[in-house]
């Protein structure tokens, strides 16, 4: 065989050569390498399993729903929205609506918890993940996600649901426009803490959360259902805001859910969009 035609999740017809392996066998074969021959068999086999894995998993998706459903999130993602202006942001000494405005504005945020994986147990790690605290103009200012229990992460959390959650306004223009580096104060950045939960499916707040995910995420509804997807949220204890010189701002969790994140105003160029 000089090549195999193998399917992976990143391109449908990417050939992977065979040539090489097979000269490098024989040639360790005619030096008697018979470990390391061995440990070459092992290797090959096993990615020639990961490839079959990937293969079984696309066959499993609908081709048609996929492509449409990039087309819409190429369309109406939070992602491509952010090259939008965003509405003004509230007046930096009223940290509780500040906060709201950056969940709000915020399509994704950096979760951060205590490991229980290996080479990492008992340290900090962090991954971005997507959020979403409602549709534009109807967030509530609850972060919620959507996960995977196969996530090693989410294993982590299970184990211990102490969490973290940034969000900055680096990701949109906001930063951009004004030549903000992502670590100057005025690039406002909010970090929630307290304990992620996952929401029993079927709830009042599953739907809730459902909508809030798919309406700014759309791509999501074509994730393969085999991965057992669960709408998750993170119960906000504690909020740390920086959005000027001066220090960390402390607003009290109670304001933050009576602020009003300013979504409404006429100036705000997201309400003629249509999430659906």
């Amino acid at each position: 065989l000089n090549e195999i035609t193998v399917l992976n999740k990143y391109n449908f017809n990417h050939k992977v050569s065979c040539r090489c392996l097979l000269n490098l066998l024989h040639l360790l074969f005619r030096m008697k390498v018979f470990g390391v021959l061995v440990v070459t068999i092992q290797l090959a086999l096993s990615h020639a399993a990961l490839d079959w894995l990937d293969a079984v998993i696309i066959d499993n998706y609908n081709a048609e729903n996929i492509a449409e459903a990039q087309f819409q999130g190429n369309q109406i993602s939070e992602v491509s929205l952010h090259e939008e202006p965003l509405p003004p942001p509230p007046d930096v000494k009223d940290a509780a609506k500040y906060a709201r405005y950056i969940v709000h504005y915020s399509s994704w945020g950096s979760l951060s918890h205590i490991s229980w994986q290996p080479f990492t147990t008992a340290l900090p790690i962090a991954r971005a993940y997507s959020i979403s605290d409602g549709p534009i103009g109807k967030g509530n200012g609850v972060p919620y996600f959507l996960m995977t229990i196969r996530d090693n992460e989410m294993q982590d959390i299970v184990k211990d649901p102490r969490a973290s959650l940034t969000c900055s306004l680096a990701q949109s223009n906001f930063c951009r426009d004004k030549a903000y580096d992502p670590e100057d104060p005025r690039c406002s950045q909010v970090i929630l803490t307290g304990k992620f939960a996952f929401i029993p499916n079927n709830t009042a707040e599953w739907k809730i959360a459902e909508n809030a995910m798919y309406s700014r995420h759309p791509i999501m509804k074509t994730w393969p259902k085999s991965h057992d997807w669960q709408f998750a949220k993170l119960f906000i204890r504690r909020i740390l805001l920086v959005n000027y010189f001066g220090g960390n701002k402390y607003p009290s969790v109670e304001s933050y859910f009576k602020a009003d994140p300013v979504v409404y105003s006429e100036e705000n160029p997201f309400n003629n969009v249509n999430f659906s």
